[in-house]
């Protein structure tokens, strides 16, 4: 979930997909330039559960897609 969007919030985008019927515990990564302190902790207490601030690594990223989708590379 991009954070800054035109519009209307990536916070406020992903209360509205916890909203939805079967939606309530579908992962939903944070992905912002926000990366000051207290920021990670607005967005995990902000509906998503899971952070990734810009700019970062491949590895990065499929480090959280990996915890997001909560599969392990060695089973």
């Amino acid at each position: 979930m991009v954070i800054n969007l035109r519009g209307i919030s990536g916070l406020e985008a992903a209360k509205q997909i916890r909203q939805l019927s079967g939606y309530s515990n579908v992962p939903i990564v944070a992905v912002t330039a926000y990366a000051m302190v207290g920021d990670k902790e607005k967005f995990l207490d902000g509906n998503c559960t899971h952070y990734l601030s810009k700019p970062f690594t491949r590895e990065d990223l499929l480090n959280v897609i990996t915890k997001a989708l909560n599969i392990g590379l060695n089973p």
